[in-house]
């Protein structure tokens, strides 16, 4: 159980920073658990990954609620500032499960090395160096929810088909790019991200009814507290990588993928 709870504690944490958590815990259990420490690691199935995101929700919801609130208020009132948002928010994650969906379909195989994926991270990240500084337009900026939704979801779907590229990372660097102010272009790239995590942690729950052998892990003491520490830890994180947003220093964490993807390539040499 130790092994676990160490796994969650890494995915969770890491679902805050644009460093992909995925194939972090790919690295930890590969190289870290099995290569150096020899620790028996088990196989968990997909429905406890997908039960993870319940702490990322609660997280990201906490993070932004007085704004996400504002924006479901303003809905409900019918006030059309807030559609181009919402079409936004529908072009990006229909276009991801549709790629996603036809990707599947055909078995298109992008399983690559999972350094790779760090380096592309590293390689889009580094990009937002060439952009100018974006401040001066965030109180003028008009959402394009068509043209910006295309990118978005493009960055969207090419992060769940690839191991080791960040989907945070890829899905703000595309929203840079594509003209949305920094703040924005984090709070958007996790407003998009939200549906899919619902949907994954609702997949979690019918994972548990169907093999109720698993809901043992609920109740075990350990892993409440790692889950709790780890969502107080996760908060923290996301408070840092909004400090970076506000400074232009987002790129920094293109430093430690870039390390990552070069020490997980000579390992596999060796």
């Amino acid at each position: 159980m130790m092994v676990v709870n160490l796994l969650s504690l890494v995915q969770i944490v890491l679902e805050s920073f644009p460093v992909s958590s995925s194939g972090n815990v790919l690295v930890f259990k590969q190289f870290l658990l099995q290569s150096i420490f020899q620790l028996p690691v088990p196989e968990l199935p997909e429905g406890f990954w997908f039960l993870l995101h319940g702490p990322t929700i609660l997280v990201v919801g906490i993070f932004y609620f007085k704004t996400w609130f504002s924006y479901l208020t303003q809905l409900l009132k019918g006030d059309k500032q807030v559609l181009p948002l919402v079409l936004f928010g529908l072009v990006t994650d229909t276009l991801t499960v549709l790629v996603y969906g036809i990707a599947s379909w055909f078995a298109v195989d992008l399983s690559w090395p999972v350094w790779i994926g760090f380096g592309l991270t590293s390689l889009l990240l580094f990009s937002l160096l060439a952009l100018k500084n974006s401040k001066k337009n965030e109180g003028t900026f008009e959402l394009q929810p068509f043209k910006q939704g295309v990118a978005v979801g493009c960055a969207q779907s090419a992060a769940l088909l690839i191991p080791g590229l960040s989907r945070m990372a890829a899905t703000y660097v595309a929203g840079r790019w594509a003209g949305i102010p920094a703040l924005k272009a984090l709070e958007y790239s996790l407003l998009v991200q939200f549906p899919l995590l619902v949907a994954g942690f609702l997949k979690s729950g019918w994972w548990l009814v169907k093999h109720p052998e698993h809901a043992n892990v609920l109740f075990d003491s350990c892993f409440v507290i790692v889950i709790y520490g780890s969502a107080v830890l996760a908060y923290a994180g996301l408070c840092c990588v909004q400090w970076c947003v506000k400074h232009e220093k987002m790129w920094l964490f293109g430093i430690y993928t870039a390390v990552l993807s070069f020490c997980v390539r000579v390992c596999e040499i060796m």
